[in-house]
């Protein structure tokens, strides 16, 4: 089952390429899913990106950072434990 899964992961096939780089020779298939998942995220990118949207406010990005940190700081506890 997680072989499947990973199949259609492009973070899979990135890692690929960063190891078969390393020997010195190409993963075509690797290369054409990153390269067409990056050419898509792009596209879609910029076809949502509206300037004209309002930006939120930064106080609730940084209740969010905060958050965010304490649960890092909650997990790296829990690992060492």
């Amino acid at each position: 089952m997680l072989y499947y899964v990973c199949l259609f992961n492009p973070f899979t096939h990135a890692v690929e390429l960063i190891r078969f780089a390393l020997y010195g020779q190409m993963n075509w298939v690797s290369l054409a899913v990153v390269g067409g998942c990056t050419a898509v995220f792009m596209i879609g990118a910029v076809f949502a990106y509206d300037p004209s949207r309002p930006q939120p406010p930064r106080a609730r990005w940084r209740r969010g950072m905060r958050l965010l940190a304490a649960l890092c700081v909650l997990l790296a506890v829990a690992g060492t434990g």
